[in-house]
This record gives C-alpha cells, sequence and structure tokens, in this order.
C-alpha cells in the first residue's frame, strides 16, 4: 500500500448513528484501507425508491456489479474464504 493509495475508514459508517460526532472521533472505529476500496464503498447519495422491492433491486444491482469486478478466480477463492470461515 503506497501514500498514494491509502485511505483511512470508518468501520461502522459513522453518518446515520444515534451519536455520529463520537463515533466519527472513535479511534477504534478506524481502520486502514485502499482509497479505491474505500471510495467503492462509500455511501451513494439516497435515493427515494416508490417500494421496497424497487430498493432491493437496487442494492442487488449494487452488489452484483461490485462482485463481477472480481475474475471469476478470485470469485471462487472469496467463496472458499467465505466458506472456510462461515461454512456457507
Amino acid at each position: 500500500m503506497s501514500r498514494e493509495t491509502f485511505s483511512i475508514e470508518h468501520v461502522i459508517p459513522w453518518l446515520d448513528s444515534e451519536d455520529p460526532v463520537k463515533l466519527f472521533f472513535d479511534l477504534d472505529n478506524i481502520s486502514f484501507s485502499h482509497l479505491k476500496c474505500n471510495v467503492e464503498d462509500a455511501r451513494k447519495v439516497n435515493k427515494i425508491y416508490n417500494t421496497e422491492k424497487e430498493r432491493k433491486e437496487a442494492d442487488n444491482r449494487q452488489e452484483r456489479e461490485r462482485w463481477n469486478k472480481f475474475s471469476k478466480e478470485e470469485q471462487q477463492e472469496r467463496r472458499r474464504a467465505k466458506y472456510k470461515k462461515y461454512g456457507v
């Protein structure tokens, strides 16, 4: 990780929390990340959906797009690691 790709991120999103100021400055809530990964996971502008189904479809579409950025080999390795960790 180089300085150009280094990023500090909040483990638990602080913006919509009950006490955003406290969570923002909580050092135990800080982690390190690649800038690209942190920016990709950043909260997008809130969009109002007409139905819960529309919101879920948008969430699923976003997750598929994120997943498809990985090669087939990377996807298999991630599934394998998840299975080893959680058994699912």
